[in-house]
């Protein structure tokens, strides 16, 4: 029984503008993380807002998703990730934690993630992006206590420091999927390599 969470809370200070707004082939970006989450067959899916949430929750489409409001946003992703673990169903038994920016991750990789956990049963599968390793990242019910240790602005990646034995990671495959859209340049790379 695997999850996944979409943390999409942030205020965007680098491009000062929501950039879950921002349009992408036609839609909002963030609806292409959302698109990717529901085609992976997971047994719940969560949105974590936070800035401007009734206007982007508005704005995307969140068919399927639990949304949760991470009302102190500004304490950083650590909280939405916290925020969006408690209110996983019992019976799940793993999540996989996705960031709203990154609009080329796709459904395929988030399956070779939870298939990667259900073949070795390590508690973190990480994305493999070659020159880095990141989200979306699996982390097993036996990890989620220590989210709690995690403060500011970090995410699941925080975790990996102290449990690299644990790790097992998944190569992207998509070249796009590193792209994360926190920039002016980052969105118009995101708006080329989507063919707009």
């Amino acid at each position: 029984m695997i999850a996944g969470i979409v943390l999409a809370a942030g205020a965007s200070r680098r491009l000062g503008r929501p950039k879950q707004l921002l349009p992408l082939g036609g839609r909002p970006l963030l609806d292409w993380v959302l698109e990717a989450a529901r085609g992976a067959t997971l047994v719940q899916l969560v949105l974590v807002l936070g800035h401007e949430a009734e206007m982007i929750q508005a704005s995307v489409n969140h068919v399927d998703f639990d949304v949760v409001l991470n009302d102190r946003y500004a304490e950083g992703m650590s909280r939405s990730l916290r925020l969006g673990l408690e209110v996983l169903r019992p019976e799940v038994m793993a999540a996989i934690v996705l960031t709203g920016d990154q609009p080329f991750i796709n459904a395929t990789h988030i399956m070779a993630l939870r298939q990667s956990w259900e073949n070795t049963g390590e508690p973190i599968i990480a994305t493999d992006f070659g020159d880095h390793l990141g989200s979306p990242m699996l982390l097993a019910r036996t990890m989620w206590p220590l989210v709690a240790e995690i403060r500011g602005d970090q995410g699941a990646r925080a975790l990996m420091k102290g449990h690299r034995d644990s790790v097992v990671t998944v190569a992207a495959g998509d070249p796009r999927a590193a792209l994360d859209v926190d920039t002016e340049e980052g969105y118009a790379t995101a708006r080329e390599l989507a063919g707009d």
